[in-house]
């Protein structure tokens, strides 16, 4: 389902003052400083890309521009219009998330700017992010479990943040200032139109989502879920987390196993889809100067740079790739491979269809979005001074991806497998060819036969000696009764 957000706002009214906003911020700030970078970082990915319009979503209510009659002089706009620019102003002038810990500093931004980060950091939406640490991830779901050791030195995320949705999002701090506009939802829109009401606004938004938050964990409950791998370009996960969700508008209709959202329960296989971000040139630059960006792009495609990334971020001086590990309902439309199993599952075993069997042994493809929600973000950072760090070398193992091959469309939140060698991605990118995705995925095969060509040598070492020492034995009993017979 596509969420479409219109927001006429009245600046006037507000539920928060600007006090108790900054009073917010500071201790999001203090007690948050990863998780707030993440969001701050991601958001910033969005509106310094060249198709920000489609990306930005949701947007700042602050920086909507709405039209305004008075007495004397009318409005040059006749509907509400999202000003990028202002935008990408205020967010190029942040400071880090250090600084913006101290109440002074936060002072000295303006309010449209403070809405704005109260917007993206304490929305209504009932989604947060914690840092969990990777230790526990690793155990709870058996990452990399099975992998070599160089794998699981080389696959390992540098941070791994956990996405949360509260199915009780209508209360605490979650009542959103930016939210404080009168919404009604009809067609899968949101439409929102300022009034006097505003102590329950925030309550209607949250209310929408806190359905669906509820919605998602009955199903889950009741038909069982999976665990997937999906990887994709920077700019594309804050609307995949706090807005559209997976959305079948970037869907490509050329699928090699039918249209819908390509997941994988192997992580090594969806690692060979993260698109890696770096901060490149300044955002200013960046805003003005598209097709200087396009020239870039270019000169960055063995290095696999996309867009910019917050430049006062913690890991601005990094190269950065995001893998999303997302919950699945196992409903009868998720065709899953026959090596991809189900968990908490208490109605009759799933069993594997025709469309199951023909996909790769470890993918899954989902049809309903609404079947889908990210559940961790591994972020993955590679020191760019030092190309051979220790946590840089995904990037040098997929060299050699899984065998059939992927178009990965910049805008496309999905990963759909096709045999397309020399296809480019939009912004000027080369996908891996043919030839290297089938090296991987022989790659993937030697790793799993190892323990079995391990038993075999064992074997076949054991019988070799074993006959070798029927053969000395029968050798010496022959020579002692050829020498009895010259004796006697």
């Amino acid at each position: 389902m596509d969420l479409n957000i219109n927001i006429n706002i009245n600046n006037k009214n507000k539920n928060k003052s600007i006090e108790e906003i900054i009073d917010i911020l500071s201790l999001e700030f203090q007690q948050k400083p990863l998780e707030s970078d993440f969001l701050l970082s991601l958001f910033y990915t969005t509106i310094f890309h060249r198709k920000s319009y489609i990306l930005c979503n949701p947007f700042p209510p602050s920086f909507i521009d709405i039209p305004t009659t008075t007495q004397n002089k009318t409005s040059t706009i006749t509907q509400p219009q999202k000003n990028f620019e202002s935008l990408r102003s205020a967010f190029s002038q942040l400071p880090n998330v250090n600084s913006l810990s101290n109440k002074e500093t936060l002072s000295k931004l303006s309010h449209q700017t403070l809405q704005a980060l109260y917007f993206i950091l304490k929305s209504s939406d009932g989604i947060s992010v914690k840092f969990i640490d990777y230790k526990k991830f690793e155990r709870k779901h058996g990452f990399l479990k099975d992998s070599p050791d160089h794998l699981k030195i080389s696959h390992k995320p540098s941070f791994v943040f956990k996405v949360k949705y509260n199915v009780n999002s209508n209360n605490n701090n979650n009542n959103s200032n930016n939210d404080n506009s009168f919404c009604s939802s009809s067609n899968n829109n949101i439409n929102c139109n300022n009034n006097n009401s505003n102590n329950n606004n925030s309550v209607l938004v949250s209310s929408y989502h806190e359905k669906r938050h509820r919605k998602f964990k009955e199903l889950e409950k009741e038909k069982g879920s999976m665990l997937g791998y999906h990887g994709s370009a920077n700019e594309n996960w804050f609307n995949i987390i706090k807005g559209r969700g997976f959305s079948h508008q970037f869907v490509s209709e050329e699928c090699l196993f039918g249209k819908g959202f390509y997941f994988s329960s192997d992580s090594k296989v969806s690692t060979t889809f993260i698109k890696w971000g770096g901060n490149g040139s300044s955002s200013s630059s960046s805003s003005k100067n598209n097709n200087n960006n396009n020239n870039n792009n270019n000169n960055n495609n063995n290095n696999h740079i996309s867009e910019l990334w917050w430049p006062n971020s913690m890991w601005a001086k990094k190269k950065i790739g995001f893998l999303s590990a997302c919950t699945l309902i196992n409903t009868i439309e998720t065709a899953r491979g026959i090596e991809v199993m189900a968990t908490n599952h208490h109605q009759s075993p799933h069993v594997f269809t025709e469309k199951d069997r023909s996909l790769p042994p470890c993918y899954i493809l989902a049809d309903n979005s609404e079947d889908i929600r990210v559940k961790y973000m591994l972020l993955f950072s590679e020191d760019i001074s030092n190309n051979n760090s220790k946590n840089n070398n995904i990037k040098q193992q997929n060299t050699k991806p899984i065998l059939i091959n992927q178009h990965h469309h910049q805008q496309h939140q999905r990963q759909q497998p096709m045999i397309d060698i020399n296809r480019n991605s939009d912004d000027g990118s080369s996908n891996d060819t043919f030839i290297q995705r089938a090296n991987n995925a022989n790659d993937s095969i030697m790793v799993k036969l190892r323990p079995l060509f391990r038993f075999l040598m064992v074997v076949l070492v054991v019988f070799a000696a074993h006959f070798l020492l029927n053969t000395f034995k029968t050798a010496s009993k022959k020579s002692s009764i050829s020498h009895k017979g010259v004796f006697y």
